[in-house]
């Protein structure tokens, strides 16, 4: 995942959210997998986009990559 190519207000807002997560490293994969799926959703701007859901996702991820690091 490069967060460079995500919106800087999506990102800022997953990384605050992420902080009050505990993570599950063994779901980085499936998530990485649906935020990708959301991202290209967002670029190509469907219809059943939800921000939400892309904001819940990645933050969901941030916190899994964190926990995997310790």
């Amino acid at each position: 995942m490069t967060i460079s190519t995500r919106p800087r207000i999506l990102i800022r807002a997953a990384r605050d959210m992420a902080r009050s997560l505990t993570g599950a490293p063994q779901e980085i994969a499936k998530l990485s997998e649906r935020e990708a799926a959301l991202d290209a959703a967002r670029r190509q701007g469907q219809a059943g986009y939800s921000p939400m859901e892309h904001l819940a996702t990645l933050a969901a991820l941030l916190a899994g990559q964190r926990a995997a690091k310790v």
